[in-house]
């Protein structure tokens, strides 16, 4: 007898430990529904703000294709230009240079044909006169 009053003692005290712990799992469950309601609402927020961003984040991407494009647009108008610009150089330098030629090239002829006629007038001239001395 009084091994079943201990063991009864034991069950009681046993269910009244289940009890308090049902208890606190209904209070934690009373709990739990306004944390489910506000995850819920957050859920529904994050989910709206993620729209948004990925929307702006399109609208953004499209903005940067289209500036990126006429940059590139601008970037070869400028390569033509200074390709225009580089070949006008080039053939104006050329033309410079090849004038330079043919006058430095006139130049050394009328020197040298003036060289030539004065050996020719050296080589043809009586020699100078040789001073006599004077006698007294």
């Amino acid at each position: 007898m009084g091994k079943l009053q201990e063991t009864s003692r034991l069950a009681g005290a046993h269910i009244h430990n289940l009890r308090k712990e049902v208890d606190s799992l209904k209070a934690s469950k009373a709990e739990a529904a306004p944390v489910a309601s506000e995850l819920d609402r957050l859920r529904g927020d994050v989910g709206e703000e993620f729209r948004t961003m990925r929307s702006e984040l399109a609208k953004n991407l499209k903005e940067l294709s289209e500036h990126t494009q006429a940059a590139f647009q601008q970037v070869n108008a400028v390569e033509t230009s200074l390709q225009g610009h580089v070949s006008q150089g080039f053939t104006e330098a050329v033309a410079a240079l090849q004038w330079l030629e043919a006058q430095t090239s006139d130049h050394f002829i009328r020197i040298e044909a003036e060289l030539v006629q004065v050996k020719a007038e050296q080589a043809s001239a009586p020699p100078p006169p040789t001073p006599v001395p004077n006698s007294t």
